[in-house]
Parts: structure tokens; C-alpha cells; sequence
């Protein structure tokens, strides 16, 4: 289930924790430092931040994007799936939900994300872009440095409401 990520700040930054003293991490920081907290949005005006929760009422996943309204469209979106094994069905559901709340809730004209090569992401975004219509609009070669202090690539895609809708 979608759910505001503020309403539960607490127990996220406890997971967002373990996950970044995790492996899963690496393709997540986007630069050669960490920040131990995520800094979550007090009102949903030019930002949203969402934890997809499950049955049980754990946090299972994160996401988060900036709003630009006046153009009406969506950048700097972040995921994060907290279970790891990229298998989990209520996580997909929630990330679904959230395009449509963007796209039809909120009358978004287009989302723009990208991943950087080599995350085990980029395979999903790329099924997800196909499906839904998207595509790749280029790659940034040598665009951000990881942990490992070596420079990586990073894929762009954009997603129109008219194609996610069809």
C-alpha cells in the first residue's frame, strides 16, 4: 500500500539505515558520500515522498519526486525496494500507483527518472518503459561517481501521459 512517507518517518529512516550498511546500496547514493537520513518533504507542493508498505505494516519500499508544476511534470524521481530480491508484488503495485497518481491524480504531463548502467534496476525500468511506452531519451557517460570512486554512466528516460495511458 501507498502511503505518505512522513506518517512514517521513524520507522523509515530505521530501514533506510540497514539498507545503506547493505551492498544494495552501491547504485543508490549517486556520488562518493552517504546521507544517513532522508530528508522528507513537510507539505506535497513540489515534492512527494511515499513508502510502499505491505500487509503487515512494514516498509517494503521508498519513493520520491520532485514536482515541477508550472511545466506539469515529474523529475529527480528516487526508488528504492527494501526487500532487495526485486520480486515483490506489492511493491510493483505501489510503484504503479504512484504513476497513476502522478499521471491521472495529478494531471502530470511527463515523467523523466534515470538509473545509473549496471544497477539491477535498469532492466526493470527498461520492461517498464516498453510496456508503458517511454523510451531512453540518452545516455551520460562518465556522470556519476560511486563509492568505489569509479565514474559510471547514466541511462534518461521519459515517459508521456498520453503513452502510459494508451
Amino acid at each position: 500500500m501507498l502511503k505518505y512517507a512522513y506518517q512514517y518517518s521513524t520507522q523509515l529512516q530505521e530501514v533506510y539505515g540497514e539498507f545503506l550498511n547493505s551492498p544494495r546500496s552501491f547504485y543508490w547514493n549517486n556520488g562518493s558520500y552517504y546521507d544517513f537520513e532522508l530528508e522528507l518533504a513537510k507539505d506535497t507542493y513540489n515534492r512527494l515522498d511515499y513508502v510502499s508498505v505491505n500487509s503487515i505494516g512494514e516498509i517494503i519500499g521508498y519513493m520520491s519526486c520532485n514536482i515541477a508544476r508550472e511545466a506539469h511534470f515529474i523529475h529527480g524521481l528516487n526508488i528504492i525496494n527494501f526487500t532487495g530480491d526485486g520480486t515483490s508484488i506489492c511493491f510493483a503495485r505501489d510503484l504503479r500507483q504512484l504513476f497513476n497518481k502522478l499521471f491521472i491524480d495529478m494531471g502530470m504531463n511527463k515523467i523523466v527518472f534515470s538509473v545509473v548502467i549496471g544497477n539491477k534496476a535498469e532492466s526493470m525500468y527498461d520492461r517498464f518503459i516498453q510496456r508503458y511506452g517511454g523510451k531512453v531519451v540518452g545516455t551520460f557517460i562518465q556522470d556519476v561517481k560511486l563509492s568505489d570512486g569509479k565514474l559510471y554512466d547514466r541511462k534518461h528516460y521519459e515517459i508521456f501521459k498520453h503513452e502510459y495511458l494508451k
